[in-house]
Parts: structure tokens; sequence; C-alpha cells
């Protein structure tokens, strides 16, 4: 295969982090998922010290 014929470029948007709702939407979920916890964590490490 010829360095001209790849099929794997960056030319596909694969790399592009423009807007992306959905993105957004599962980040935002994820972190509101694990903030309970960490809030959780911080409080038994502060009680600790």
């Amino acid at each position: 295969m010829e360095d001209g014929t790849s099929t794997c470029t960056s030319v596909d948007g694969t790399e592009d982090f423009g807007d992306n709702p959905t993105r957004d939407s599962l980040t935002e979920g994820i972190l509101n998922l694990l903030k309970p916890t960490v809030d959780c964590l911080e409080f038994s490490i502060k009680n600790t010290r």
C-alpha cells in the first residue's frame, strides 16, 4: 500500500472537537453521577484530618 492510499486520514472529522451536544450531554450526566461520590469522599477526608 502506498502512502497516498491510506484509508485512515484526519479528514474524516473524528478529531473535530467543536460543538457536539451529545458529547456535552453525556459529559454533564457522568459528572452529575460522580459529583456526590466525590463530595462524600472529600467530606470524609476533611473529617479524618
